[in-house]
């Protein structure tokens, strides 16, 4: 499972952190101690070069500032002249400080001391004191006037301080990732919150691009569609509208014959942008159904009536043989239409027996209601299609009875409308459409 912006962010903030601190850890560890004491060092012999700058001619006691630098940097301080007579210190006790140089100079201290470093300019002794067990760093040099100069400062406690250091450092080392990492997960919580409204949006707008490309390529096929069915009626009605202008045929009987065409297609163009008016605004929601409980089987069998001059043309034989009540909820007007569409479709696609038959059966809470004709099967292929507007699976046929390709598309908005289904199923000897509806009472039988 993927891990959310903040928890990542987190983790990876609080590991980065935890290894920086570490790194400067090792290195302050190894190298802290070692850095201190270089610095005593060269503090010491920066001590000895500005006892060097003072002008003892000008002024026979120790500058201020040199006091000052002492003191900050905690050193003790002996000058003497070249009898190791007392001059000037620092220190608590002189003469102590010069009975150190004494030792150094008559080599007394060399079983406690340790040379370092020397030079022309001085020498850089460690020395342990026999009876404290402090260690000290020392210095000692002869000046230019022949006088000696002893510095020496504690180095006990520069590892004591190193120690100390690395304890506070990793205190507030650790101090500063917990509050890091709270301050982290709390600001990654609101960039969380951000990314995700950001990517909500940008679907949000990715549906709204793909749903305006959607709209227009369906705009582009829909006025595409549109412009060829009115192609054929517009033609012939311009190509009769013109032979009755230029008297083609003289005889009442031609002039009939071109009146009838044009008013024929007239007709059929104004029945297809009715269907077009109806089935946009049923896409649209801009017609509100009528819902109530209305005799299904009664419907049908007005349809039947309205229809019976049509099935005798058609040399159909028809049957429905309800006939208890088939009380459903819907809009009746709709549902009309819906089995008027169906019913006149069969009766367009009628071939073999020439037989349709009308069922109603109880599902549960649903009645559904299917057509079957017999005739030629709709190719598997193309039957998710049949809904589609201007579609048309024998468009040579459907243009010989005048037919659009809109009329299951009005069924299918409708029954979208009404929140139920509608579908198409092959048999062998022909196919049979179906619809659903809300059951309201079954009366009549078990």
């Amino acid at each position: 499972m993927r891990k959310s912006i903040q928890a990542r962010i987190a983790l990876t903030f609080i590991m980065l952190t935890a290894l920086v601190l570490l790194a400067i850890g090792v290195f302050q560890y190894v190298f802290l101690d070692r850095y201190y004491f270089h610095n005593k060092q060269n503090t010491l012999i920066e001590s000895l070069e500005r006892i060097r700058d003072w002008d003892q001619d000008s002024s026979d006691e120790i500058p201020e500032s040199f006091d000052q630098f002492s003191s900050v940097n905690g050193l003790t301080y002996c000058v003497t002249d070249s009898t190791l007579t007392y001059w000037y210190t620092n220190s608590s006790d002189g003469n102590q400080m010069a009975a150190k140089l004494l030792g150094i100079l008559l080599g007394k201290e060399d079983q406690n001391t340790e040379i370092l470093q020397q030079t022309d300019a001085y020498t850089m002794l460690r020395d342990a004191d026999q009876f404290s067990g402090l260690n000290r760093l020392e210095l000692w040099s002869v000046l230019d006037d022949g006088s000696y100069y002893l510095v020496t400062t504690p180095i006990q406690s520069l590892s004591e301080a190193a120690r100390i250091s690395l304890r506070f450092y990793l205190y507030i080392g650790i101090a500063a990732v917990l509050i890091g990492a709270v301050v982290i997960w709390l600001v990654s919580g609101k960039l969380e919150k951000t990314v995700s409204s950001l990517r909500s949006e940008k679907e949000q707008l990715q549906r709204d691009i793909e749903e305006k490309t959607r709209i227009d390529e369906m705009r582009k096929e829909f006025l595409s569609n549109v412009s060829h069915e009115l192609k054929t009626p517009i033609a012939l009605i311009q190509g009769y509208a013109e032979g009755l202008r230029d008297n083609v045929n003289d005889d009442p009987e031609s002039r009939t014959y071109y009146s009838d065409v044009i008013i024929d297609e007239a007709e059929k163009m104004n029945r297809m942008v009715r269907q077009i008016t109806t089935l946009t605004q049923l896409e649209n929601g801009e017609q509100d159904l009528e819902i109530e409980t209305f005799d299904l089987a009664q419907l049908i069998r007005g349809v039947l009536e309205n229809m019976k001059v049509l099935v005798e043309q058609k040399q159909a034989s028809v049957f429905f043989e309800q006939e208890e009540p088939v009380l459903v909820r819907g809009d009746s007007f709709r549902i009309e239409e819906v089995i008027t569409n169906y019913l006149t479709n069969a009766l367009n696609h009628l071939d073999g027996s020439r037989t349709i038959d009308i069922r109603c059966i109880w599902n549960g809470d649903t009645v559904e209601t299917t057509v079957f004709n017999t005739g030629t099967p709709i190719p598997e292929e193309e039957l998710d299609k049949v809904w589609i507007k201007f579609y048309k699976v024998d468009k040579a046929r459907t243009r010989a009875y005048g037919g659009s390709g809109i009329g299951l598309s009005i069924v299918k908005a409708i029954m979208d409308a009404h929140g139920q289904t509608c579908g198409v199923k092959n048999y062998e000897n022909g196919v049979a459409f179906s619809f659903t509806l809300a059951a309201a009472e079954r009366t009549g039988q078990e």
